[in-house]
């Protein structure tokens, strides 16, 4: 007989598996239990952790098959799934199936049930009927529970690995990237053009702002090649032309004592005439 009740259990626990993962693949959670697995725990961990408008939070029963609770329970958080559906998704994973999954959260006990919610992990201690659970995701109860994670997106990092330099350096250019994408209609307050020369005909673009150190390095790197193409290709440019002006008056001046000198030889020859 009681070989017969573990047969009966085991045979459940596999069938309520079976279907899980059938309904898993049309729909992440249409009133059905989703898998938390080792081929997809870490989409749903960093859906989790990206902790975007869209994403509904998540509840997570982690199991064994012999867990006799885990089993008598299993009705419990399927009929909740169903009613929470436009809310929350429930997902389950089977430990022993999943190996990948539980030494990642430090799974020490079962059923170990974590809730994944506003960037924070809550560990759920309470009763596992349908009422008790249904009554810890309404309202703001699930705030009474005791804090797993103080900060999804710091676990997801760790779990993950992108704390190494490489993720690091990944993440860095992301950041920038994205900033760079929202911002670049708010950089540049006001552009400069400058001309060095007439020869050079050489353009700079400076930009005037405050409060982003790229664009400040920038500002001053701009004024630094102002300064040395205008040192280099202009710096001449002002004293040719203070010649060429030198030289035009100097000549102006020449014609006018010329015509002057000319003036006064004809009004000399008038006058010899007269007399």
């Amino acid at each position: 007989m009681k070989y017969y009740n573990l047969i009966s259990l085991a045979l459940i626990f596999i069938a309520v598996r079976a279907h899980e993962e059938d309904t898993s693949q049309k729909d992440d959670n249409k009133g059905e239990v989703i898998l938390f697995n080792d081929e997809n725990y870490m989409k749903l961990f960093k859906e989790q952790a990206l902790a975007e408008a869209k994403t509904k939070p998540l509840f997570v029963f982690f199991l064994i098959r012999d867990c006799d609770s885990c089993i008598h329970h299993a009705k419990d958080w399927i009929q909740l799934s169903k009613v929470t559906s436009k809310q929350y998704k429930i997902a389950r994973t089977d430990c022993q199936f999943d190996s990948q999954v539980c030494p990642k959260f430090q799974i020490d006990q079962f059923p170990f049930l974590l809730l994944f919610k506003n960037n924070k992990i809550y560990k759920y201690k309470g009763g596992l009927e349908f009422n008790e659970l249904l009554n810890f995701l309404s309202a703001d109860n699930y705030k009474e529970a005791e804090i797993y994670s103080e900060n999804t997106q710091d676990l997801f990092l760790q779990v993950s690995g992108e704390y190494s330099l490489s993720g690091k350096v990944i993440r860095l250019g992301q950041d920038f990237i994205s900033w760079s994408e929202k911002q670049s209609k708010f950089i540049f307050k006001k552009i400069g053009l400058y001309y060095w020369s007439d020869n050079s005909k050489l353009l700079c673009f400076t930009v005037v702002t405050t409060g982003t150190p790229t664009v400040i390095l920038t500002f001053y790197f701009m004024v630094s090649c102002r300064y040395l193409f205008n040192l280099i290709f202009g710096a001449n440019k002002p004293h040719q032309h203070s010649n060429h002006y030198n030289q035009h008056n100097h000549s102006v001046n020449g014609q006018k004592q010329a015509q002057q000198q000319e003036n006064l030889g004809k009004k000399s020859k008038k006058s010899k005439k007269n007399d």
